[in-house]
């Protein structure tokens, strides 16, 4: 069995905001010995590519966290019962194996409960009939059209 790794940025809701922080703390990371050998004119320098890259982070980061939040309505819809919705699977990468494994099971599950609403109507039906016909047999019966038969 594998070991588990310790997994601290998981108390983080935000996928964009762990993705930020990652490339922050990289980025903060590789300022800080450059700074230390930088003369003043770099270190500005520095500072404004560190403010770039963080901005370049967090556009980069909403791209890649739009399909999660797609997937995540489209499930808050099937859990309301509208199996109808699907998600955009455009990516070729794990969110998109993702989106056409999602779309998958939501037709699956469109097609289950089509059948499940097909079964019991059908059901309903089967059960309706002898239960009509007997009814007819005793209403006969009570007005005296048929003799009741004691076998």
């Amino acid at each position: 069995m594998r070991p588990m790794l310790p997994r601290p940025l998981d108390p983080l809701r935000s996928f964009k905001l762990k993705v930020s922080l990652v490339v922050g703390i990289v980025l903060v990371l590789a300022s800080v010995v450059f700074w230390i050998g930088a003369g003043w004119q770099f270190r500005y320098t520095l500072l404004a590519a560190l403010i770039v890259s963080l901005a370049a982070t967090q556009f980069v980061a909403h791209g890649m966290t739009s399909p999660l939040r797609e997937m995540t309505s489209a499930a808050k819809a099937m859990a309301r019962g509208d199996y109808s919705t699907r998600v955009r699977a455009t990516s070729r990468d794990e969110v998109g194996e993702l989106a056409t494994a999602f779309n998958t099971m939501a037709s699956d599950l469109e097609a289950a409960e089509k059948y499940r609403r097909e079964l019991i109507g059908n059901v309903s039906h089967e059960l309706k009939t002898p239960i009509a016909a007997l009814r007819a047999v005793l209403e006969n019966m009570v007005d005296g059209v048929t003799e009741p038969d004691p076998a």
